[in-house]
């Protein structure tokens, strides 16, 4: 039950949580260490990258060649790992998603044009067999993003009311002070040391 306490409000404190779960601030705090320690629990910071000058997502997809050559593959992951606006990727036997960020259309359409062309040049798809979404910020809604606590909720038969948010996202423009910068990269690099 904890754990569900723990997805729902990932940015409540001990004390926060112990008044919503009915479970002492202590308990929760040996919990999460537990759960930590384990590997079952990871901290993430989130920033809201659509205030801080990117523009779009966008999502792509698609399934290896069989016959791909594998060290090409591996070359394809390893420019993944380098591409420092991928935030999400996973792969799993021929088939690879990942998502992205983009200040504009100009550096989306660069990314796709690498993809493509890395792609069939190293013969890794066929028919050019690849999938890719654009999703500008400004008229899109993120309907679910990582939340897992309805999973959990479910899981442990726990009653979770879905309540759906379908306002367009926040796209204020929020400049950064040189300090404001190097506290959220530090946020976002190491999550657990806030």
């Amino acid at each position: 039950m904890v754990v569900y306490y723990l997805m729902k409000y990932p940015d409540y404190g001990d004390m926060k949580l112990s008044q919503i779960s009915g479970v002492n601030a202590s308990t929760i705090s040996a919990i999460k260490r537990r759960l930590k320690r384990a590997g079952l629990l990871r901290s993430a910071v989130v920033p809201a990258v659509n205030r801080i000058g990117f523009e779009l997502i966008l999502a792509s997809y698609g399934s290896f060649n069989p016959a791909a050559d594998r060290k090409a593959k591996e070359a394809y992951f390893k420019r993944i790992k380098e591409d420092k606006n991928i935030f999400y990727a996973v792969e799993g036997g021929n088939i690879v998603f990942s998502m992205s960020v983009a200040r504009n259309y100009s550096e989306v359409k660069k990314t796709i044009d690498f993809h493509t062309y890395f792609l069939n040049a190293h013969n890794l798809v066929e028919n050019n067999d690849w999938t890719f979404h654009i999703f500008p910020f400004e008229v899109s809604r993120l309907l679910n993003f990582f939340y897992y606590h309805h999973m959990f909720a479910q899981m442990f038969d726990i009653e979770d009311p879905v309540d759906v948010d379908l306002n367009y996202e926040d796209c204020t423009p929020y400049h950064l002070t040189r300090n404001e910068k190097q506290a959220l990269y530090g946020l976002v690099r190491f999550p657990d040391m806030n």
